[in-house]
């Protein structure tokens, strides 16, 4: 079997911006939080580079040592839920209805 070669830097460029428009297309889209992310300039940008770079970081920790276990994976989702949950609105002030606040973080 030949050798293949490594992909060059554009082909990297244009997948890794693929697949950050697919995730954020299936993570924004799909639970309808922001269907329409990907259609204003700015908040495509912005979601697309959010979601690309975590991407990025987080498939580098997880593929470091070959092909990642279940563990790893599962670690990556859950490093990225607690960043996300931490910086957006939905600890500090969650989208539904009432909640008792506890040292300004809303309980449900």
């Amino acid at each position: 079997m030949a050798a293949t070669n490594p992909p060059d830097l554009r082909t990297k460029v244009v997948f890794w911006l693929l697949l950050g428009v697919l995730t954020v297309a299936i993570a924004e889209g799909s639970v309808v939080s922001a269907p329409f992310a990907l259609v204003n300039p700015f908040e495509a940008v912005f979601a697309v580079g959010f979601y690309g770079s975590h991407l990025l970081v987080l498939a580098r920790l997880a593929f470091r040592r070959g092909w990642p276990t279940l563990t790893a994976l599962w670690l990556a989702g859950v490093l990225f839920g607690l960043y996300e949950l931490s910086i957006t609105k939905v600890l500090w002030s969650p989208p539904w209805g009432d909640a008792i606040s506890l040292a300004h973080i809303e309980v449900v």
